[in-house]
């Protein structure tokens, strides 16, 4: 094996367990239905855990790189991680607007009566 072999696979391998961390983070907070921070002394405690460590430069460098890992962060900082969880994202408002069914009742007699 030669040695770009070696730091390829140890780049895909950090990269897995970074996703796979954060997608069980993201799962929890929205099973507690809150959004989830995590500091990147802590985000890397977690990942030495794995195996591995990750300082700002590298994550910065997965987020830019990796589309999966971009959507699964919201926000991040040299500081805070901010998870993209179901109370992060922001939800389209579904309600309807006043007079949207007046309007087509409306429409429905014209019509009716333009067959007359």
């Amino acid at each position: 094996m030669r040695i770009a072999e070696v730091e390829a696979q140890t780049e895909t391998e950090k990269k897995g367990s970074l996703e796979t961390l954060l997608n069980m983070i993201r799962a929890k907070a929205n099973n507690k239905g809150v959004g989830s921070k995590i500091s990147i002394d802590s985000l890397n405690s977690l990942m030495q855990n794995l195996g591995h460590s990750i300082t700002y430069s590298e994550l910065d460098a997965f987020v830019k790189s990796d589309e999966t890992i971009d959507n699964l962060i919201a926000d991040y900082n040299q500081e805070i991680v901010t998870i993209n969880t179901d109370a992060t994202i922001d939800k389209d408002n579904d309600t309807l607007e006043p007079g949207n069914q007046d309007t087509v009742k409306k429409m429905a007699k014209r019509a009716t009566k333009r067959r007359d």
